[in-house]
């Protein structure tokens, strides 16, 4: 399997949209910053278990696993958003989302990756990922007379931007004398 940006836009679209419905088919959004920085992070881990990096892959529930301190560094990322001055709140904003899915890649410790007799790790996560999302987040601020985008339309314009930062995440794997990946 590869990276599918499609496969993360689905899941953005979803939350965006309130996806599942509720018996009554009302949308149903996160509850509060605990709830979105949950279900964004849950998204992202899902997508991302499908990285590949040469011969290798992430280790079975490295994702998963990693989404726990992703959903709460998210979970930072809204409530700092929510707390700064508007001048600034988008700047916050992505800003903590960057340093929160570079620590997902290349915390401590770093997403592991394995494949048939060799073993890796996340060497690089670059810090260029709050460009690409204010980039993102600017395209759902309409023109003056202009509607609003959609939320599948917002879902892929965010989903674009975390999908081309991810490509940029290196993994180094071995045996010797190792060798570099950018993740697919």
């Amino acid at each position: 399997m590869a990276l599918l940006v499609t496969d993360l836009q689905r899941a953005l679209r979803d939350l965006f949209e309130g996806r599942p419905h509720d018996a009554e088919d009302k949308p149903v959004f996160p509850g509060g910053a605990d709830a979105a920085g949950k279900k964004w992070a849950d998204a992202y881990a899902t997508y991302a278990a499908a990285a590949q990096a040469g011969p290798t892959a992430p280790a079975p529930g490295s994702t998963a696993a990693g989404a726990i301190p992703l959903a709460t560094a998210l979970r930072g990322a809204f409530v700092s958003a929510a707390e700064a001055p508007a001048a600034s709140a988008l700047s916050a904003l992505t800003n903590a989302m960057q340093a929160a899915f570079v620590s997902y890649w290349a915390g401590v410790p770093p997403i592991a990756f394995v494949g048939p007799s060799v073993a890796g790790k996340v060497t690089l996560a670059p810090p260029t990922l709050a460009a690409l999302l204010l980039s993102a987040f600017a395209q759902g601020v309409p023109g003056p007379g202009a509607a609003p985008p959609s939320a599948a339309d917002q879902a892929g314009a965010i989903a674009q931007a975390l999908h081309t930062w991810t490509q940029t995440v290196v993994v180094t794997y071995a045996p010797p004398p190792g060798a570099l990946s950018p993740l697919t």
